[in-house]
């Protein structure tokens, strides 16, 4: 386990290494491997618990390949649309499945709920109201960032209601993923600096390794 994730640290530096400097190659390369090595971390847990694949496995599955796919994007132009939106649908398909591990751990669904209607409200006074797009591509983009923010203020509730590891781990995973997001779109549609590119891979990588190891 704990060969896993040095070599995810490893990797996760070289591919902020290549990110920075625009190598898209080697930002494909590293980014891939980055994300086996959370998928294989669940694997490894799952194995060890002799439990079958639920929901969290299967997360992580959807989005290592959802990196994959966006990091191509990089690399295929002419094809760039097309794997962006394959990407897009997989991050989304891997977080229908970490709602369901959220929800079905939770007590305070509903609380959860009232934090995600605050949330969202606060990034669109802040942030949606500056960013310049279609509204449609800025409709999925507003239900995926109401999927994240659900998902992250269900494992939040669900770390401070019922401790233990699997809750922390879940919990503080799925709310760094959620941060992840935000600077994500914060770099990609109001500002770009090269802080942001770091943070967003630190927060992302960091966040499913915490998911991975809640399995």
């Amino acid at each position: 386990m704990f060969t896993i994730i040095f070599l995810e640290f490893v990797f996760v530096i070289i591919l902020i290494i290549a990110e920075l400097k625009k190598q898209n190659i080697k930002t494909l390369i590293f980014k891939t491997l980055s994300s086996l090595m959370f998928v294989l971390l669940g694997y490894q847990k799952l194995s060890f618990d002799m439990i079958v694949p639920g929901p969290i496995f299967f997360g992580l599955c959807f989005g290592a390949v959802g990196d994959v796919l966006l990091a191509i994007c990089l690399i295929s132009k002419r094809y760039e649309k097309v794997f962006f939106a394959f990407g897009g649908i997989m991050f989304f398909i891997g977080h229908i499945f970490y709602l369901m591990a959220a929800v079905a751990m939770s007590h305070h669904v509903v609380m959860a709920f009232v934090i995600t209607i605050i949330i969202n409200y606060l990034l669109m006074a802040l942030l949606f109201k500056k960013i310049d797009l279609e509204y449609k591509l800025k409709i999925p983009g507003m239900v995926y960032v109401f999927m994240v923010v659900f998902m992250a203020s269900n494992g939040l509730m669900n770390l401070i209601t019922i401790p233990g590891t699997k809750t922390f781990f879940f919990g503080t995973g799925a709310v760094l993923f959620m941060i992840s997001d935000v600077i994500l779109i914060i770099e990609r549609f109001i500002e770009e600096k090269r802080i942001y590119t770091v943070g967003v891979l630190l927060c992302y990588y960091t966040g499913q390794t915490l998911i991975a190891l809640s399995i």
